[in-house]
């Protein structure tokens, strides 16, 4: 019994000591590594996130660049002739270059793009720097060899002049916001040139009629007379048709070789 009870015993402990050198001391430390890998591993950051050092997501931001931007609002805003709207194809020999239904700023921004307007905007905007230039030169002049009158009558023919340029210009620039701004605008280019053709006729008329002042005021008071009519045509209320608002401008320049 006793060498039964003894064998037994030390079975038993054998056994306990073969368990323990078959357990890794590292085992712990192995699974551990295994399940840190694995949560790595199953972590995927979005496409447009990309990781950072404390191991979260930033977004990644494309920044544009502002001259690519600028030209693709350019290519955006101009348009060819089968595009543009109806009231912009007055003349179908202009095949491109269209603005239409921009905005005051982009307005003013469009007179340094390159559209079917650049040649008609630029060529106004230096006329009216032009007759500015000559209107001060002629104004210092006149004030040591001029009478006053004489000095009223250029100062005022030359301002008319400026505002013909300048309001031209200005039609040029604003009439593609709208339909309704092509018309206003247009109305406005229209007294530009009816000023500029009155000052011509009553300047010219006041020193060729010199000797026949009776002459003189009927002509003056017809040219002002055209003038107002050229002005009626434009107020929207009475709704005169562009022919008609046309054949009045014609009149008015025809007044000047007919008489």
């Amino acid at each position: 019994m006793e060498v039964t009870t003894i064998t037994t015993t030390t079975t038993a402990r054998e056994s306990k000591r073969a368990v323990r050198k078959h357990v890794n001391p590292c085992s712990d430390h192995t699974h551990t590594l295994e399940g840190l890998k694995h949560v790595t591993d199953t972590h995927q950051f979005p496409e447009d996130e990309e990781p950072n050092i404390l191991g979260h997501g930033t977004p990644v931001e494309e920044k544009a660049d502002p001259l690519t931007t600028e030209k693709l609002m350019k290519l955006k805003t101009l348009l060819n002739f089968e595009d543009a709207p109806d009231h912009l194809k007055f003349n179908p020999y202009i095949r491109r270059g269209y603005r239409t239904f921009l905005s005051t700023k982009l307005c003013l921004q469009s007179v340094f793009w390159w559209t079917n307007e650049t040649i008609n905007i630029w060529s106004h905007l230096f006329g009216c720097l032009l007759f500015i230039c000559l209107t001060i030169f002629d104004f210092q002049f006149l004030q040591a060899h001029a009478d006053v009158s004489d000095q009223v009558l250029v100062v005022c023919l030359l301002v008319c002049f400026c505002l013909c340029m300048l309001l031209s210009s200005i039609y040029h620039i604003f009439s593609c916001k709208s339909e309704e701004h092509y018309d206003f605008f247009l109305s406005v280019d229209f007294l530009g040139i009816c000023l500029s053709l009155v000052a011509i006729y009553i300047s010219g008329m006041y020193y060729a009629f010199w000797c026949f002042k009776t002459l003189r005021l009927v002509y003056s008071v017809i040219a002002l007379c055209m003038f107002g009519l050229a002005m009626m045509v434009q107020i929207p209320k009475l709704n005169v048709s562009l022919d008609a608002k046309i054949a009045v401008l014609v009149l008015c320049a025809a007044y000047g070789i007919i008489p």
